[in-house]
């Protein structure tokens, strides 16, 4: 059974290591899952194996610094519960990363920047680097790029009465599934999506002004799944988090 004493939230993970906190992470997922995409500065054993056929001693074959905080990572939270606990037990002050690897890459955090007549909250994905917009002016709103889930961009706009006047996108996405349609559908306002594209269900095209990118992200292994879901806007037979976690490496900062 869980222990609710050894394990730590990704919102609680990021804050910690948003303002410097001695954290050891220590990730124990099979080797092939760390090298598609990682918590930057995490440490590596390849523990999944030995773990889960209860040979715990593999645990001994890295140093962890003296009173040092460890977090332990796996894909789900399952086996990183496991190492966290046998570290416990050798007096180790050791948590589990809660919902694993899965649970980091919805985890986000924002930025705002005000101007005389409107100000801009970017909304940046911490675990997958990437970003959404809201710009503001008045008690007016519109989203760029939606990528997280749209409860998130829901509450902002309800706890500020901000009114969404509608949603837009600068690119079909290969790197994650856009919620932009989703949240254009929920709060009943138009989509805007550039030109040219191939998706399978009505918008409001937009003809002039082009933004040129200087550099792209690496392009996750399975962007084709991505983009046909993105395409027909319809995630009803996946979880979204599933399709995106582990695949996507998109700057990974």
């Amino acid at each position: 059974m869980e222990n609710k004493n050894s394990i730590v939230n990704a919102e609680t993970l990021r804050t910690w290591l948003e303002e410097d906190k001695p954290v050891f992470i220590l990730d124990v997922r099979p080797r092939e899952q760390r090298e598609e995409w990682q918590i930057p500065g995490s440490h590596y054993l390849d523990a999944y194996e030995r773990l889960n056929q209860g040979d715990n001693s593999v645990l001994d074959e890295i140093e962890i610094p003296r009173n040092s905080k460890v977090i332990t990572v796996c894909a789900a939270g399952r086996t990183s519960q496991i190492a966290s606990e046998v570290l416990r037990n050798k007096g180790v002050d050791a948590y589990s990363l809660e919902g694993g690897m899965k649970a980091w890459s919805l985890a986000w955090n924002k930025a705002d920047i005000f101007f005389d007549s409107y100000k801009i909250i970017q909304l940046r994905r911490t675990g997958k680097g990437c970003l959404s917009y809201i710009i503001v002016s008045g008690n007016e709103a519109i989203i760029i790029d939606a990528s997280l889930p749209i409860e998130i961009y829901k509450n902002i706009l309800r706890q500020n009465k901000w009114n969404l006047t509608a949603v837009m996108e600068t690119h079909i996405h290969a790197d994650h599934l856009s919620r932009s349609k989703q949240l254009a559908d929920n709060q009943n306002v138009e989509l805007y999506l550039p030109t040219p594209n191939k998706v399978l269900f009505e918008h409001i095209s937009i003809q002039k002004n082009q933004t040129i990118l200087a550099k792209l992200p690496p392009t996750p292994p399975n962007f084709l799944s991505i983009v046909e879901k993105n395409l027909k806007g319809d995630f009803s037979d996946i979880n979204p988090v599933d399709l995106e976690a582990g695949a996507n490496r998109c700057a990974i900062s």
